[in-house]
Parts: structure tokens; C-alpha cells; sequence
């Protein structure tokens, strides 16, 4: 039987992608949730002098490309969801910073029906 090896950057990606959906889950539960006296499952929380709000998850579909509507200075975005048929090295989903403001991208080659959630977390000063 031939071993498989997995390259170190996805063994790191799967890590990022387990706490990004553990901390999805913990936003959504019923029960509250508090880490170093922060309740992390609350639409708008706060830090002593900061004001953070997390914001509703934006989809886009094959070959779209989306504004999240935050500017680079206000926050931070990342994905939340991805699936479809994701066949080669031309499919791909990323969320990054474009003329100042995040923006989520789905874009495909082979693949079809690919799809992709992203959300944002808005911080502002008190």
C-alpha cells in the first residue's frame, strides 16, 4: 500500500478552517459563551475600548465576485462556507482587499456549482 503525504500548508489550512467553524458554532449557540470576559456569541461585543460586530454572511455563487461592504481600516473578513464541485487548480474562492474594501470572489474553471460564504468582523473605536 502506498503512503499518502499531506503537505504541511493543508494540515494548517484544515487547523484555521476547524477554529473558524467552532467559532461560527459558538456565535450561533443559544447558550452564551464568554472567553477572557468577552461573549463571543452576541451580534456586537465589546472589549475595553474597542467595538466589535460581526456581520451578516454575504454568499456569492460560480464566477461571482461580491463587496463585502467593509473597508480594509474597519475590520477584517474570512470565509465561512465553501462547496461545489471543485475539480483542478483553476477553481478558486478567496476573500481579500480590493481599492480599500474586502471582497469575496468565486471563480471556476472546470468545476460547477461552486459556492462560497464570507463574513466580517467591524471594529470601531469607542
Amino acid at each position: 500500500m502506498k503512503a499518502i503525504q499531506i503537505p504541511a500548508w493543508l494540515i494548517a489550512l484544515a487547523g484555521l478552517v476547524l477554529i473558524f467553524v467552532v467559532l461560527e458554532r459558538l456565535y450561533h449557540a443559544k447558550v452564551p459563551v464568554e472567553v477572557f470576559g468577552i461573549k463571543l456569541n452576541q451580534p456586537a461585543v465589546t472589549v475595553p475600548g474597542l467595538k466589535l460586530r460581526v456581520t451578516q454572511p454575504i454568499s456569492a455563487n460560480t464566477n461571482q465576485t461580491k463587496s463585502l461592504g467593509l473597508k480594509q481600516d474597519q475590520g477584517f473578513c474570512y470565509l465561512t462556507e465553501i462547496a461545489g464541485e471543485l475539480k483542478g487548480s483553476r477553481e478558486s474562492v478567496k476573500v481579500y482587499v480590493d481599492n480599500g474594501v474586502w471582497v469575496l470572489q468565486v471563480s471556476t474553471g472546470s468545476g460547477s456549482g461552486v459556492y462560497a460564504t464570507a463574513q466580517c468582523i467591524e471594529y470601531s473605536a469607542k
